[in-house]
C-alpha cells in the first residue's frame, strides 16, 4: 500500500504551517489574514487559497522542502 493512503495529508499539511508552538496571533499579524481565518485553514487546510498561503509560508520562513511537501500531499 502507498505511504500516502496510510498517513493524514490534511493533518500533515496543518503540522507543517502550523505547529502547536507557533503563535497565531503573530502570524494572523504579520500576514494580516484574521486569527479566525487562520484557525479554520488549520483545521482544514486543503482550502487554503494560494495567496494566503504565499503569505503563511514567506512569514513561517518555511524550507523549499516544506514547502514540497505542503504542495505534494
Amino acid at each position: 500500500m502507498p505511504r500516502s493512503m496510510l498517513r493524514d495529508p490534511e493533518a500533515e499539511r496543518a503540522r507543517i504551517l502550523f505547529p502547536e508552538d507557533v503563535n497565531m496571533a503573530a502570524v494572523s499579524r504579520a500576514t494580516k489574514i484574521p486569527a479566525a481565518t487562520l484557525h479554520r485553514y488549520r483545521q482544514k487546510s486543503d482550502g487554503i487559497p494560494l495567496e494566503a498561503l504565499r503569505r503563511i509560508v514567506k512569514v513561517r520562513g518555511l524550507t523549499d522542502e516544506e514547502i514540497v511537501r505542503i504542495i505534494r500531499r
